[in-house]
């Protein structure tokens, strides 16, 4: 320790310099595992003085470093529930945007919009199905669909079109 051999208000200056090295020495640790998806430290931030997450009345970092934690654990865990709501087939979750900032917000628009694309195409195809099953053959899907949702829409279209030809032809048959 610098602080070691040094009497006096030296001595004092030694062992302020080590504190702020060991501070942001144990900052930087903290920030390489968020870095890596380790939010173990948010206790470690919440504990400082008594709870109030400060050291000292000018202590700024400590703060920062819980509420940033805070709203990386946010995003997990919307993104869990989202996942976990999709694997589960509840397709109408949502995450509140409201409870993120910034990026996080967008990136919580961005999977509520993913599963809004998905439903829409899903509830098309889900009507088109039940109206076949009820023996509406002329029921098809239909709007424009990008991507992969033009393949099933082609395909839903295509199955009913060939069930519809089918009877018909098995119909001019029995006539």
């Amino acid at each position: 320790s610098i602080a070691d051999g040094y009497p006096g208000l030296l001595g004092e200056i030694s062992a302020s310099v080590n504190s702020v090295k060991d501070r942001l020495v144990r900052l930087t640790q903290t920030l390489e595992s968020v870095a890596a998806g380790d939010l173990s430290d948010l206790a470690a931030y919440r504990s400082i003085n008594n709870g109030t997450g400060r050291r000292c009345d000018n202590d700024r970092i400590a703060p920062a470093v819980a509420a940033m934690i805070e709203s990386v654990l946010a995003l997990v865990a919307d993104i869990d529930t989202l996942s976990a709501a999709a694997v589960a087939g509840r397709l109408s979750t949502r995450a509140e945007v409201s409870r993120h900032q910034g990026d996080f917000a967008r990136a919580v628009t961005g999977v509520n919009r993913t599963f809004d694309a998905v439903v829409g195409p899903l509830a098309d195809a889900q009507a088109a199905l039940d109206l076949l099953a009820d023996r509406d053959l002329t029921a098809r899907m239909t709007g424009d669909r990008p991507g992969d949702f033009a393949a099933l829409k082609e395909a839903i279209n295509t199955a009913a079109e060939t069930i519809d030809r089918g009877l018909s032809q098995v119909a001019l048959a029995a006539d």
